[in-house]
């Protein structure tokens, strides 16, 4: 794209999302799905990821925490890990579509994430292994997941 047909991309661009006040500028089924997607990740605001992955270590296997994007991750795990196999819990409200209070929430879903992880790690019960190469590790294919 030249950057002549850039420019009124980034303009129509800047004028999306939430007002100054608030009011959303998507149409209104985009609306509903932020709201409903915000109002799915309120609890992270005051989760503890330490006090509940204490609390599923004690329930003896822990899922690990990921988030749904262009593809499905797991924050605080090594590098090149696959989860396949193991318990895994996906937050619902997260994804790769969001405007500025979603955005903020994924931030904070991903944080929780990725300390819940850690903190679940050694601890798990699966086995894992190296992922595939040239691919990011992750869980079984989504219609895999559906039917668990």
């Amino acid at each position: 794209m030249n950057r002549a047909a850039l420019f009124p991309a980034l303009l129509l661009l800047a004028g999306c999302g939430v007002g100054a006040a608030g009011e959303c500028r998507f149409d209104k089924t985009t609306c509903d799905h932020f709201a409903e997607r915000a109002a799915q990740l309120q609890w992270v605001r005051t989760a503890d990821p330490i006090r509940d992955g204490d609390a599923a270590i004690a329930s003896g296997d822990p899922p690990l925490i990921g988030l749904y994007g262009y593809a499905t991750y797991f924050p605080g795990l090594p590098a090149g890990t696959s989860v396949e196999g193991c318990r895994i819990r996906i937050l619902e409200g997260t994804g790769d579509y969001l405007d500025r209070e979603t955005a903020h929430l994924q931030r904070l879903a991903e944080r929780y994430a990725e300390t819940y992880n850690q903190r679940v790690w050694p601890h798990r019960a699966c086995q894992t292994g190296e992922g595939r190469q040239g691919r990011p590790a992750g869980p079984a294919p989504l219609d895999q997941l559906r039917a668990s």
